[in-house]
């Protein structure tokens, strides 16, 4: 093949191409080639050659087009593995970075809480575990004991009360703590690592919650059945039916600055300003009647009759009282019966009858003595000088003191009794 007919076929082969990518037909004779006319003359032989170099030309091109296909093919298989590889790291570190922020999250409230307690004081944390500690600074027996009683109370703290500097426990604790010992409110402030404020309103709001939950359910006046099933012998050989033993006590108080207060509050027999309370407790030892406060001066028969007492009386109750307690005349109203020792009045002395009679009172009405030395020895403050502040009455003629009192009977009847049980 001359070096024309090369040329020619080259020309053709180009032109083929421009055909295919270009759908518009153009004539043989007249292909545009780098924007000029190039004329074509077929001689006989090149028309030979046509049909043939249009078929080489068509199946070079269709192997291009497969090989195109094939490598695109092949490239687009190899990008979605590599993008399925992309994708599994992904979620592997993004796994990782979660856990690592849970991780941080984890360790900053770890280092909150620390800092927390640093600031909080562990005299709760070292009592709550030592029955021993707890019976030293909280009256209660045990550390059972100290968690029936938020138990019974936990229901009134959540709308009453909110958990900020200490938590119910720890607020319950320093209630306890300031009735046992009647530590100022310093003390407990600088013990429990708060305010003094802080320390008088913990104070006030969980006297309220056990004084309205607890003491109508602790300080409960029995049937007699009751207590014909569990009356000590000491009471059930002499004085079977013995529903309460009766006594006051006085607790001395801050002097008033009104003189007339000075002289109401003023104990002849105490020789001193003192609060009184009346008192009764049941032949198994369990406080069943105490009653608001009364000014020093007051007299017993004064007080009797103005509490409640005589209402809880029924015909057949007996009632035992120290000799001062001239309200024989009162508790018969009842249907009830006054049991004191006897009076030597204007004897010489008692006969043998009377003397053994006195002997036999004496021996069962030492318990009220007794309860009574209890209430004193485990609360402090219920020694005084009591805060005149305390005296103030509040709602229905009840001073804050007055509460105090009924607090402490209540933490005194969830303790054993002092009464035998034989």
């Amino acid at each position: 093949m001359d070096r024309e007919s090369r040329r020619v076929i080259l020309n053709i082969q180009r032109a083929f191409q421009e055909m295919v990518q270009e759908p518009k037909q153009v004539p043989i004779e007249n292909v545009h080639l780098n924007e000029e006319v190039v004329n074509i003359s077929l001689t006989e032989g090149h028309q030979e050659l046509f049909p043939q170099l249009c078929t080489e030309a068509e199946s070079q091109h269709s192997v291009l087009l497969s090989e195109t296909k094939e490598k695109d093919s092949f490239e687009m298989d190899k990008l979605k593995i590599e993008l399925s590889t992309v994708k599994e790291e992904l979620e592997f570190y993004k796994m990782k970075t979660n856990s690592l922020t849970n991780e941080l999250q984890k360790l900053n409230s770890e280092f909150q809480s620390s800092i927390e307690k640093s600031k909080k004081s562990d005299f709760f944390e070292r009592c709550q575990g030592s029955d021993y500690w707890m019976k030293t600074y909280t009256s209660l027996n045990t550390c059972t004991l100290f968690e029936s009683l938020f138990r019974a109370l936990e229901p009134a703290v959540a709308n009453s009360i909110h958990a900020q500097a200490l938590s119910y426990r720890e607020q319950l604790f320093l209630t306890l703590v300031k009735l046992t010992h009647d530590m100022t409110e310093d003390d407990l402030a600088f013990r429990f690592k708060i305010s003094q404020s802080t320390v008088s309103r913990y104070f006030q709001k969980w006297i309220n919650i056990i004084d309205q939950r607890l003491s109508r359910r602790m300080i409960h006046w029995p049937s007699r059945d009751t207590l014909l099933l569990t009356t000590p012998i000491c009471f059930r050989t002499n004085f079977r039916n013995a529903v309460c033993v009766v006594d006051c006590f006085e607790v001395q108080t801050q002097i008033p600055h009104i003189p007339s207060q000075q002289c109401a509050t003023y104990s002849s027999y105490k020789s001193r300003n003192t609060i009184k309370y009346f008192i009764g407790a049941t032949p198994q030892g369990s406080i069943s009647f105490i009653s608001s406060g009364y000014v020093g001066r007051t007299s017993d028969k004064h007080i009797v009759q103005d509490s409640e007492f005589l209402s809880k009386l029924i015909p057949g109750d007996e009632v035992l009282a120290d000799k001062g307690f001239r309200i024989a005349e009162d508790v018969g109203l009842c249907g009830a019966k006054l049991t004191t020792p006897a009076f030597v009045k204007k004897k010489s002395q008692l006969t043998y009858r009377e003397t053994e009679h006195s002997r036999k009172v004496a021996n069962v009405r030492i318990h009220i003595e007794r309860t009574i030395g209890c209430l004193r020895m485990r609360f402090r403050m219920l020694v005084g000088p009591v805060n005149i502040s305390y005296l103030r009455c509040h709602v229905n003629n009840v001073s804050f003191y007055d509460q105090i009192v009924r607090v402490c009977c209540v933490l005194a009847n969830m303790n054993p009794s002092v009464v035998p049980p034989g």
